[in-house]
């Protein structure tokens, strides 16, 4: 129970931060729409200034041209005006001081334009955010119903479980997430301990639900591969586990199908190095559970394919190159280590 509220105030406290990082990011987008506002009103108003204080130069010049003229002799009249050298000539302006304005404003205006579009865009993030917050809630809630109802005797390792693979995206982008919950409820119920069956090990570790089951397996194999001088002989290693959920009780007020749930992982190694993983769940269609499918193999140099569904509401079915889910295979060779330590 302990370890369910404090998976729970994690939760929580992750959903807490995401919500102050998003609200964060409003108020910076905000403030930087205030402070370039502010700024360009300030250039604006420093190039006015600058513009009349060279009006006021001019008139002053003119006045006292015209006074000068007025003061001057008869012969200075007869002479031709003088001609400022040519490096005396002020040189007109490139851009005309309101031509600088407008593209000013313009350019002002395409920032503003960006800054509220990622404002738009963080309001939608958080929305969505305390939408899946809500609706987490409402999951948790009801599976605590539904296995309260069947008086499990393992019902917060199983509602662990439920809680872990019930969004398939996420199952797909991280199945490690599947791990821990599953080899916890395998420890928990005693599985490696289990008689052995077909060089595996089987429980039925719920009294009140006699459907559910955990089971551990191995399998393995040898052949040929090449001929004449090039031929070399192979072997694989094989572990899966699998825990199946089939409750018989709803709780009450509730009329929709009785909740069920199947996770199946499956690795496999070579002796050339090549290794396939496997991860299989059937979830609970009627709490808003998905089947979900993450397969992924490697070859012996490096490279290998990947197919898992949901995937960006689709799917994804591609090859890789050497080093990519290079982090994900060490947690599978571990995974595999456990397995293999259960079996016995």
């Amino acid at each position: 129970m302990g370890n369910v509220a404090a998976q729970e105030i994690g939760v929580r406290r992750r959903m807490t931060i995401r919500h102050a990082a998003v609200l964060l990011g409003i108020v910076v987008v905000a403030a930087l729409v205030t402070i370039e506002f502010q700024r360009w009103e300030q250039q604006h108003e420093e190039r006015r200034r600058a513009l009349e204080q060279a009006q006021r130069v001019e008139e002053a010049q003119a006045k006292q041209e015209r006074k000068s003229g007025d003061a001057a002799s008869p012969l200075d009249e007869e002479r031709p005006p003088a001609v400022a050298p040519p490096a005396a000539i002020e040189p007109p302006l490139e851009r005309p001081d309101t031509v600088r304005r407008v593209d000013d404003a313009h350019e002002l205006q395409q920032r503003i334009v960006a800054l509220e579009a990622e404002l738009a865009r963080l309001r939608a993030e958080l929305s969505e955010m305390r939408a899946d917050l809500r609706a987490g809630d409402a999951r948790r809630r009801r599976i605590g119903d539904h296995l309260a109802a069947n008086e499990l005797l393992h019902r917060e390792l199983w509602r662990d479980l439920f809680e872990a693979v019930l969004d398939g995206e996420a199952v797909t982008k991280d199945p490690t997430r599947v791990f821990a919950p599953l080899l916890a409820l395998a420890e928990a119920t005693g599985l490696g301990n289990a008689e052995r069956v077909d060089e595996g090990r089987r429980i039925a570790p719920e009294p009140k639900a006699p459907e559910c089951e955990l089971s551990l397996s191995r399998s393995w194999g040898d052949w040929q591969e090449g001929k004449g001088e090039s031929a070399r002989r192979l072997s694989m290693e094989g572990r899966e586990i699998h825990a199946r959920l089939d409750l018989r009780e709803r709780p009450t007020g509730w009329t929709g199908e009785t909740l069920s749930l199947s996770v199946s992982i499956s690795v496999q190694r070579r002796s050339d190095g090549a290794l396939d993983f496997e991860l299989d769940i059937d979830g609970p269609s009627s709490l808003g559970g998905r089947d979900s499918e993450f397969n992924l193999s490697f070859e012996a140099d490096g490279t290998g394919s990947v197919s898992r569904r949901p995937w960006g509401g689709d799917s994804d079915a591609r090859d890789f190159a050497p080093g990519e889910f290079h982090e994900l295979r060490v947690r599978i060779l571990e995974l595999y280590d456990k397995l293999s330590a259960l079996l016995g």
